[in-house]
């Protein structure tokens, strides 16, 4: 692949990012909150969405940060040097809110689990850590 074809694809996935972190972002935050004395259908309507956006923002995540890992490489190459803290963070937290999000998948069945809230408030400090890496 060419450098400018590699470029574009990368700008086309960073921008297809967007919308998908925030439906993701809208999602989540709705889910969280129609926990609470919301009628299930309403709660499962939330589930949906954010699962759909979910899965759709962890394939392009994955895409850009399969696209950019050549830095990835050279950070376990050289160690941090001068490469972002924050995108540091954001991989980590990035990491840990698609596992928890796998575990509730798969494993977890039904609302207000200890899981499901630890992904939430995860998912909240992925929210800052994106619009600080944006």
């Amino acid at each position: 692949m060419s450098a400018r074809s590699n470029h574009r694809s990368q700008r086309i996935t960073g921008l297809l990012l967007i919308p998908a972190f925030i439906a993701t972002a809208i999602t989540g935050v709705g889910f969280y909150f129609a926990g609470f004395d919301t009628p299930h259908e309403v709660w499962e309507q939330w589930a949906t969405a954010h699962t759909v956006s979910g899965v759709l923002m962890a394939i392009l995540a994955i895409l850009h940060i399969y696209q950019h890992w050549r830095w990835y490489k050279s950070f376990f190459t050289h160690g941090v040097g001068r490469k972002s803290l924050v995108t540091l963070l954001l991989s980590m937290v990035f990491l840990l809110l698609f596992i928890t999000g796998l575990v509730l998948i798969i494993v977890i069945d039904g609302p207000n689990s200890w899981v499901g809230t630890f992904h939430f408030w995860i998912g909240l400090a992925l929210i800052g850590f994106s619009l600080w890496h944006i």
